[in-house]
């Protein structure tokens, strides 16, 4: 993992972007077949549950190959990142039904398309997103990840910290943005998501709950080699139960449209 970052960061800084993401296509189609082809049988049980019709194998590896390069240009992608804040990341988004964002509020998206871009645009139109996110088991990655994404302007929290920045950034008026389609807690409760039963992260609903604030969900996905960031209608956290449903219903919508652009690549189901 660490020398795939090692590739892309070299890529980010001295490749024009077009060839950088063809060479970044390649470096994935390797990794399919070498490095990572353990994982594979994951992303077909995915694909195989998200697309609802029998998929022959030519299609199930035509569409997790397409699954694998999508991932490795997001983190690609990622890496450019500061410089396409300083560039006005709006040049490179369009965001669609913006005027469903309120302040404050809870964010929540998903390991889909490119959620960094998404909570960077946050920034840029004022928002001033803390981002909830999980550390890296190598403390020096969690260290880049944090100043990337403090250079494209947001805060960082991570999972197992004092929460005491979320609290502070919706008293301030402002937004937090998380995931929302797996647990890495354990505090988490067993839905129903494309038929089967799967654990979705409690604690976002409970804070929404508890400080009585909106969860607009919001999905930053490529559409025609451009991203759009779609804003989905507030999902009142009054009922802890109806909020989750709702957000199960949403979350399905985008990931059976975008297929490809959901990257989980370990076992998420609780069956």
């Amino acid at each position: 993992m660490i020398c795939y970052f090692l590739i892309c960061t070299f890529l980010s800084y001295i490749i024009p972007y077009k060839l950088a993401i063809f060479i970044t296509r390649r470096i994935a189609d390797v990794l399919y077949f070498t490095f990572y082809s353990k994982r594979r049988n994951i992303v077909f049980k995915n694909l195989r549950t998200v697309i609802k019709r029998n998929l022959s194998s030519r299609e199930l590896h035509r569409l997790a190959i397409e699954t694998y390069e999508n991932f490795a240009i997001f983190v690609y992608e990622f890496l450019i990142l500061p410089s396409i804040y300083k560039k006005n990341i709006l040049k490179f988004l369009v965001p669609v039904n913006i005027d469903r964002m309120q302040k404050p509020s809870f964010v929540l998206t998903a390991h889909l398309g490119n959620w960094e871009w998404g909570a960077s645009m946050l920034a840029e139109l004022g928002f001033h997103p803390t981002v909830i996110a999980l550390r890296h088991p190598q403390k020096s990655l969690t260290g880049y990840f944090t100043r990337r994404r403090m250079f494209a302007g947001m805060d960082v929290v991570y999972l197992g910290e004092d929460m005491k920045k979320v609290v502070n950034t919706l008293r301030e008026g402002n937004v937090v943005a998380t995931l929302g389609d797996r647990d890495y807690t354990g505090n988490y409760k067993v839905v129903r998501f494309m038929d089967r039963k799967i654990g979705i992260p409690h604690s976002i609903f409970e804070f929404a709950h508890r400080f009585k604030m909106p969860i607009i969900p919001a999905f930053c996905v490529k559409e025609n080699n451009k991203y759009r960031v779609y804003f989905e209608e507030a999902i009142d956290p009054t009922s802890k139960d109806d909020a989750i449903n709702k957000w199960i219903g949403v979350l399905e919508k985008y990931v059976r449209r975008y297929p490809t652009q959901w990257y989980i690549f370990d076992n998420i189901w609780k069956e």
